[in-house]
């Protein structure tokens, strides 16, 4: 408590975020006629209430961005991951279409539809199982705790969709560009 009897000049000060000023702030006392809390020598204004809520709550907000952004990227990168693998085991399909006579550049398109096709499906069950998920948590838990109706966040949905296309179809152009196609020697690995 001796910690917070000083006077905090500074709102945004590093004392805010200190265990002991958070203790000593839960530890209301009386309020006077201007609305000011007083804690034995020391007291505090509204304004200091609000700025200790703000900070938590951005704190918060902070944590939950991070945890998304982890797992967005664990999802690319496993994206990307099976992408290039399912590439890799099809390196004899690949060969066989070379040796008909399929071109480079026709390789990749038609890999790059096959993303884009895998694409749409993935983004449609995504977005469904997404808006149940979401639904039957604001119904269960968020309408409770928050005063609010149902949205959905569309901007986030198209932002989504687009960075899933992005990944898919650029995993599949950087692998296709650089596979080595030599059609020899891929057909007679394969044995076939």
């Amino acid at each position: 408590m001796k910690e917070c009897q000083k006077d905090i000049s500074n709102v945004f000060s590093s004392d805010l975020s200190k265990t002991e000023f958070h203790k000593a702030f839960e530890e209301k006392g009386e309020m006077d006629e201007n609305g000011v809390y007083f804690y034995g020598d020391a007291h505090m204004s509204y304004f200091i209430d609000d700025v200790v809520y703000y900070t938590d709550a951005i704190k918060q907000f902070l944590l939950l961005g991070g945890v998304i952004l982890v797992v967005v990227l664990v999802s690319a990168f496993n994206t990307m991951n099976t992408a290039i693998s399912n590439l890799q085991l099809r390196r004899n399909e690949f060969a066989q279409l070379r040796a008909l006579g399929m071109t480079k550049g026709s390789l990749l398109k038609a890999v790059i539809l096959e993303g884009g096709i895998v694409w749409i499906i993935s983004s449609i069950l995504g977005i469904a199982g997404g808006i149940i998920v979401e639904y039957y948590m604001y119904k269960e838990l968020l309408r409770f705790v928050i005063a609010t109706d149902f949205t959905i966040s569309w901007g986030a949905v198209i932002i989504a969709m687009l960075l899933e296309l992005i990944v898919l179809c650029g995993t599949n152009m950087y692998v296709i560009r650089n596979m080595k196609l030599d059609v020899a020697s891929e057909l007679t690995r394969s044995g076939e």
